[in-house]
């Protein structure tokens, strides 16, 4: 589907150029760059990556459908241009920009209109502008602004702006030259001081605005537009407003179709000067970088799809660039976590926090370490020092939290930690909240049963320890269908402490249970490979190589 709608992009991007430039030359060049660029594999080949083609598809829509309405005046078009401007903001807060570039678009292009009906529609987008950003900002999903406080990238606003003020650079060079391909950008080099990075990358951007008015003033208008819709595209991902991502290739998806119509208008150009036989040197020149640049990006292209195979490739493509960075890291230790390993997980989270980054995702995997290890005192004084300090943690450990105080007896935090998170989601959690006081009176057994019944299971790991060795009311049989039930829940979750069990109450165990056990720990141990090679920690190699004892 992504690269159905990919296709639908690069129509519109066709349509779009040559509403503008004219001609076929010019949109089918930038049509095809569009298309063919490695930059967009960032999105395309990445099922998150959807809206951003889903944004651009509406939002180059509504302009295409708004320069028919000021060429031809017919109503029906500007109606479909406000439409998919609605889709495009609610594919992504970027769309809150559609109005803006319009504007452009109304001095740029509308020259014809009758100035009554410029100026109301100058009013009409002024306003929609406002309200958009107003609704972008306030409901923008930025975990970086929590409860009234902002983060800073580098934990400082002069590091933030001063490394924002990289971006656009970044952004032209990537969109030039997209050879370093990246997608775990969270290690994006800071600026932490006014240094030579900094003040070139102001010179860039000086020179950038220089070029773009000295085009409208020389009548090269559609150059100059062009340069202006890249740059206002840009505009919502340049940290003006902190963003959890401090740079990302899938932010080029939109501004590159500015960069393509840059492409397609000197492409066309060049193409008319040789039929005119006049600048003929330029116009050769530009055409055979043009037919040797097409090929090599389609070839990049292809080789980057082949790296996004899956997460852990392309944490190993990005490590030629550069460092894997604390959100490779984690990611890293997720799939530890998921796998069952929880203590080789927690060596990559631990990894992750000493590089000096950390983000909601982390925090909250966190948690989830000490939830899944059975520790639930810790996980609560995890928590609320996290809460002390205002320092988010992700959703999911919120539902988790509200679990553990259910479970311990404490309703009125139990129900607190549950409404801060949005209706709908984490029915079960719910659920056992609303089951609180009910809960509390139950012995071990019957927590454990309720909290099964509700799909709870790592939770429950504690009460069945307790209920297993600290509990002697209960007989040997009845234990021993608890401790495999706990050994499915282990095998699940905590593979090495569950291989310990075994061994040491093997007549508890099943031969099913054993084999999964195997299967986990060779999946586990062939993962090891691939991550110590790759990053050269051995956080993973001593629990594989040595006996569980």
């Amino acid at each position: 589907m992504n690269i159905f709608y990919h296709l639908l992009v690069g129509v519109l991007v066709f349509l779009f150029v040559r509403s503008i430039s004219g001609g076929y030359i010019a949109p089918l060049i930038a049509a095809t760059l569009f298309a063919l660029h490695p930059i967009q594999t960032d999105a395309v080949a990445y099922i998150s990556g959807r809206r951003d083609i889903l944004v651009a598809l509406f939002f180059v829509a509504s302009l295409v459908a708004f320069l028919r309405y000021v060429r031809s005046g017919g109503p029906g078009y500007l109606a479909l241009s406000l439409f998919a401007f609605i889709l495009s903001f609610l594919s992504k807060e970027t769309g809150a920009m559609v109005p803006l570039v319009m504007l452009a678009m109304l001095f740029s292009f509308g020259r014809v209109m009758p100035p009554a009906r410029k100026r109301m529609l100058l009013a009409v987008f002024l306003l929609l502008l406002s309200g958009a950003l107003v609704m972008a900002l306030r409901g923008g999903g930025s975990p970086l602004i929590y409860r009234g406080n902002i983060t800073f990238h580098g934990n400082s606003a002069v590091t933030h702006y001063l490394t924002a003020a990289t971006l656009l650079p970044y952004y032209i060079k990537q969109a030039i030259f997209p050879l370093q391909l990246i997608m775990d950008n969270a290690n994006y080099p800071l600026v932490t001081d006014l240094g030579a990075k900094f003040f070139f990358s102001l010179l860039a951007i000086l020179f950038y605005l220089a070029i773009m008015v000295r085009l409208y003033v020389k009548k090269h208008v559609r150059l100059s537009f062009y340069m202006l819709f890249f740059l206002a595209t840009l505009l919502p991902v340049l940290q003006i407003v902190p963003l959890h991502e401090i740079a990302a290739d899938h932010y080029l998806y939109l501004p590159l179709v500015g960069f393509c119509g840059i492409v397609g208008e000197l492409g066309g150009r060049a193409v008319a000067w040789l039929q005119e036989r006049r600048r003929i040197v330029p116009a050769v020149a530009f055409l055979t970088l043009l037919c040797l640049t097409l090929p090599l990006y389609s070839a990049k292209t292809t080789q980057r799809i082949g790296e996004m195979s899956d997460i852990y490739t392309v944490l190993l493509a990005d490590h030629q660039w550069r460092p894997i960075s604390f959100r490779g890291l984690y990611t890293i230790g997720a799939f530890y976590m998921d796998a069952g390993f929880p203590d080789i997980a927690y060596r990559y989270y631990r990894a992750s926090l000493a590089t000096g980054y950390y983000d909601a995702s982390l925090l909250g995997n966190i948690l989830s370490y000490y939830i899944v290890k059975g520790d639930h005192a810790a996980a609560i004084r995890y928590f609320e020092e996290r809460e002390h300090r205002k320092e988010a943690v992700s959703s999911p450990a919120f539902a988790h939290m509200a679990v553990i105080y259910a479970i311990q007896g404490d309703c009125p935090r139990a129900e607190a930690t549950i409404q801060r998170l949005p209706a709908g989601v984490f029915e079960q959690q719910r659920a056992l909240v609303a089951q609180c006081a009910d809960l509390a009176g139950k012995n071990a057994e019957d927590k454990i049963d309720m909290l099964r019944s509700l799909g709870l299971f790592v939770e429950a790991r504690p009460l069945y320890e307790h209920l297993l060795y600290n509990d002697d009311t209960h007989p040997e049989e009845i234990k021993k269908d608890r401790l495999r039930e706990l050994i499915d829940i282990l095998a699940r979750h905590d593979v090495l402490f569950a291989f310990l069990i075994v061994k040491l109450s093997s007549e508890a165990s099943t031969a099913g249970q054993r084999a999964a056990l195997s299967i986990s720990r060779e999946r586990g141990r062939l993962f090891c490979v691939w991550s110590d090679a790759v990053l050269r920690n051995g956080f993973c190699r001593e629990p594989f190589v040595t006996d569980v004892e």
